[in-house]
């Protein structure tokens, strides 16, 4: 199947209206992080564990997107002992 740049003549006489997204503001993303960190943590919980998430993190979600902080995180020099003992089932 091939795609086209242009728009098909009988498509665009069947557009009523157009719709213009706004970019969200930083008070939005914030609520969109923390409706999805509650998904998350539900779903640890569900599996016998505790997820605390500061407010510092929440922020760098926000700001950075979950891909670009993953990748901030994946790529800082990480403590061997960082979280050691920190894991637990059934809290």
């Amino acid at each position: 199947m091939r795609s086209s740049t242009r728009s098909v003549p009988e498509f665009l006489n069947r557009v009523d209206e157009t719709i213009v997204f706004h970019q969200l503001n930083r008070e939005e993303i914030a609520a969109i992080v923390g409706l999805e960190l509650t998904k998350v943590i539900r779903e640890v919980k569900a599996q016998d564990m505790h997820l605390d998430v500061t407010e510092d993190a929440k922020a760098l979600l926000a700001k950075e997107g979950l891909g670009s902080a993953v990748r901030s995180a994946a790529a800082a020099p990480c403590d061997p002992t960082r979280g050691r003992g920190r894991t637990r089932r059934g809290r």
